[in-house]
This record gives structure tokens, C-alpha cells and sequence, in this order.
């Protein structure tokens, strides 16, 4: 009867060890899991910040007009080419 009580007090404690140990793998895997969360979210804003900056870029390369400041409209009289 003695050895049977060990038995299953040694089990129990084998089980609990297990459990422990499970516990803690478990929660390092919750953790990895939010912490991938959040570097996915920060890379998402970083692609829409790279994207609106391109296509701002590709914008202005194609804007090909120049901008003339300090010269009154109309002096260039009939023919622009003269001024």
C-alpha cells in the first residue's frame, strides 16, 4: 500500500512538474505572439508611410511646370517667347 501511495504521489508530482512546464511554454508563446503583433502593426504604418511618400514622389516627378515668382502676369506682352 506504501508503494502505491509513492507511486502516485511521485505521478502527481511528475504531473504537476509537466503542467509547470507547459504553463511556461505556453505563456513565452502568448508573449512571441504579441510581440509579433505589434512589429506587424509598426511595419504596416512604416508600408503606408513608404507608400504615400512614393506616390507623392511619382507625382512630382511628374509635374514637369515651372513656377516663375516676382513677374507681374501679362508683361510678357503677345509673344512669351520675347520676354
Amino acid at each position: 500500500m506504501q508503494g502505491a501511495i509513492r507511486w502516485v504521489a511521485k505521478t502527481c508530482t511528475d504531473f504537476a512538474i509537466r503542467i509547470g512546464e507547459a504553463e511556461t511554454h505556453t505563456s513565452k508563446l502568448e508573449d512571441d505572439t504579441a510581440m509579433q503583433g505589434e512589429i506587424r502593426e509598426s511595419l504596416r504604418i512604416q508600408m503606408e508611410d513608404t507608400q504615400w511618400k512614393m506616390a507623392d514622389l511619382e507625382n512630382r516627378a511628374r509635374q514637369n511646370n515651372l513656377r516663375v515668382l516676382s513677374i507681374p502676369e501679362g508683361l510678357e506682352g503677345p509673344d512669351p517667347r520675347s520676354l
